[in-house]
């Protein structure tokens, strides 16, 4: 049983699947200027012909996908994706030998070629190369509605920041810009201050109705999260204090409109079960949940952090 080529290549989902195909493919060059890949193996069960560009094409949609669904790499993935660039320079070094070694003719069909599709598989290449080396971009708003659990949230916002805009939007940032080569992804755009308390209960609601409790990564996530988010709001009433008189002017206008008080709905009173007695929302995430097994957490030094209540 042979596969198309093409249909195999449009199904791959992984970098580990993806490049056992490109290690057997070659590149060819027909008399009427079509650059293609090919397997010139008969005995391999994916058959056909795929455009010289479709494998790193399809590299970067897998780079997209992973993006968009914040899918972190596995070593054996980033093994891989490494490999594949290996493996497609070398495809193209194929390709260039083919063009170079063409007689006139085939040489005048393929510029044609390439003037009417706007094609430059070469230069592409060389852009979507230097992608590949860098950092997964991932836009913030993606990580935070996504994650899942504690540890993916404090994940996302471990190194973000506080920030203020001139007229008065609180938000917060990645602040590790530019990357740095050794850095897994970096986190893109904007998010409201308060999005990442407001997805950390309902991360913790989500546990409550399903049953979970927490083990003692998931408690150690949770306690180095509240930490984060208070070094955040910190930073936050900062950049307020420190703002000038438009920028005020706005922020406090925008709060009028929008209840935008971060630092009440995270650092005062949070009401359990509509009771009167109430504690903070950092009490109330560290809180035990029913099925909790875990070690006891401690924190090492540099990581605790001092409680302040804002008023």
């Amino acid at each position: 049983m042979t596969i198309s080529l093409q249909t195999a290549l449009h199904n791959i989902q992984t970098y580990q699947e993806l490049l056992p195909i490109a290690k057997k493919l070659h590149a060819g060059l027909s008399s009427w200027g079509c650059q293609y890949a090919a397997i010139i193996d008969q005995a391999s069960m994916h058959q056909g012909t795929i455009p010289i560009g479709a494998v790193a094409e399809k590299v970067m949609k897998i780079r997209q996908r992973i993006e968009q669904n914040v899918i972190k790499f596995t070593p054996e993935e980033k093994n891989a994706v490494t490999l594949l660039s290996k493996e497609v320079s070398r495809l193209y070094r194929e390709d260039r030998a083919n063009c170079e070694q063409a007689d006139t003719l085939t040489t005048i069909y393929r510029l044609v070629m390439s003037m009417i599709f706007w094609v430059n598989h070469h230069s592409k290449w060389l852009s979507y190369e230097k992608q590949l080396q860098q950092p997964l971009s991932i836009k913030l708003t993606t990580a935070i509605d996504k994650a899942q659990n504690y540890q993916e949230l404090l994940a996302a916002t471990e190194h973000l920041d506080a920030g203020l805009t001139w007229w008065g939007f609180q938000y917060a940032y990645d602040k590790r810009i530019p990357p740095s080569a050794n850095q897994e992804a970096i986190y893109t755009g904007m998010i409201r201050i308060g999005s990442m308390a407001e997805k950390a209960i309902k991360i913790r609601e989500k546990m409550k109705q399903n049953g979970i409790g927490f083990n003692t990564d998931e408690k150690k996530s949770v306690l180095l999260f509240c930490r984060k988010i208070f070094l955040i709001y910190e930073k936050d009433i900062d950049n307020c204090d420190q703002a000038n008189r438009f920028t005020t002017v706005c922020r406090l206008v925008m709060k009028v409109i929008f209840w935008m008080n971060h630092q009440y709905k995270w650092g005062r009173l949070y009401e359990i079960a509509r009771k009167e007695d109430v504690i903070t929302c950092s009490e109330e995430l560290s809180t035990d949940l029913p099925g909790s097994e875990y070690e006891p957490v401690k924190l090492p030094k540099e990581e605790k952090f001092k409680y302040t209540q804002w008023e």
